[in-house]
């Protein structure tokens, strides 16, 4: 199978990754090394365009297992090297990479390999082979809030319904405990939440975003799941997107914990960074 999810709509998959593209790469430029640089799970390939844009000597190779994204790749930049494989593999000899780049990709490699964790670990594992002394990987994606309950009070017409089809839904029908305390307000753990705020705009692909689940790990999770692939923790920062705050978050929901006390919006994103250590 050349496709993780099938009945992709790539156009507004492919929008969705590369509307993000400006901050991503604001996030990447503080820890950027130059040499061969992978990027697994590629995608439309727009991420290392603009490395080579602002890197031209640096060997760039992106990695992915669609091969549609692949396609578009190929005709976007010619020269890199597109490989067609699974992203927990290494691909590069040991010790060859500056850095290895995991950019929205982390979560799609629990997702597929139902929901494993110790998928991500080996990922890393293998990510940390290729690297040479003193490469880095990074890391950008979703990040779960960690142990909570909270309570969420739905205010856009229609979410409410979209929550109960998230409920019933999610992760191939295990769906989301929940509790509802009246109309238009409920309460469930902090993570679920997260969940639906994360995935509750993605209608167009929602046949495949309502299976993923954004938040493998929480930012207290992961120091010690770099720690565990051989690499010595650098950075884990949790980020707030200002624009999915105040068009897809403000006015739509309201959180509070069960003392009714305000909570604020959790962070989008977690952008984690890990170096390889000399073995001498």
């Amino acid at each position: 199978m050349s496709e993780l999810a099938q009945g992709r709509d790539f156009s507004s998959y492919g929008a969705q990754m590369d509307a993000s593209l400006a901050s991503k790469l604001e996030d990447l430029w503080p820890w950027f090394i130059e040499g061969t640089v992978v990027d697994k799970g590629c995608g439309t390939g727009r991420l290392l365009q603009a490395i080579a844009h602002r890197f031209p000597a640096t060997h760039l190779v992106g990695v992915d297992l669609s091969e549609e994204f692949l396609r578009q790749c190929a005709v976007l930049h010619r020269g890199a090297d597109w490989i067609q494989a699974d992203v927990a593999q290494a691909q590069l000899p040991p010790n060859s990479a500056s850095m290895v780049l995991f950019s929205s990709v982390v979560h799609e490699i629990y997702t597929y390999s139902a929901y494993n964790r110790d998928r991500v670990r080996h990922a890393l594992r293998s990510a940390a082979s290729e690297l040479r002394p003193g490469g880095r990987v990074w890391i950008r994606d979703g990040v779960s809030p960690g142990p909570g309950t909270w309570r969420m009070e739905l205010l856009e017409p229609g979410l409410e319904s979209i929550f109960e089809r998230f409920a019933s839904e999610f992760k191939h029908g295990e769906g989301a405990a929940w509790r509802r305390l009246s109309d238009g307000q409920i309460e469930l753990s902090a993570h679920l939440a997260n969940e639906f705020l994360c995935k509750k705009d993605y209608l167009r692909n929602w046949h495949i975003e309502v299976h993923e689940e954004f938040g493998t790990f929480s930012a207290l999770e992961w120091p010690s799941v770099l720690a565990e692939a051989g690499l010595k923790p650098l950075a884990v920062q949790a980020r707030h997107n200002p624009w999915i705050l105040q068009n897809r978050y403000d006015g739509k929901v309201r959180l509070t914990s069960i003392n009714g006390e305000h909570i604020p919006w959790p962070a989008t994103n977690v952008v984690v960074v890990g170096e390889k250590q000399s073995t001498s």
